[in-house]
């Protein structure tokens, strides 16, 4: 059986909220910015405070957001892999 991916944000990555609940990520390396809509603020906080896969943060994304966890995994997992792409986040090495 493969193993699901656990991601955490980046070290290079920095992170900030904005007043209305979106926020914005800076990669100090490139100095290229991300913006993040109150859901994907919700997916970088959680994965902040503990590295988690696609279905767990659906599972706590479902406890906050009015969406089912099977509708959310697909959207998570393209932010995670887009995410990736620009360097943001990684796999967690646990």
């Amino acid at each position: 059986m493969m193993e699901v991916p656990r991601y955490r944000p980046c070290a290079s990555a920095i992170f900030a909220e904005l007043g209305d609940g979106t926020g914005v990520i800076l990669d100090l390396q490139t100095k290229a910015y991300f913006t993040l809509n109150c859901t994907g603020v919700f997916v970088w906080k959680t994965i902040a405070a503990s590295p988690a896969d696609a279905r767990e943060l659906a599972e706590k994304l479902a406890g906050e957001f009015a969406v089912e966890p099977h509708h959310a995994v697909g959207d998570i997992e393209a932010l995670l892999r887009r995410l990736g792409d620009e360097s943001l986040v990684e796999p967690a090495g646990e």
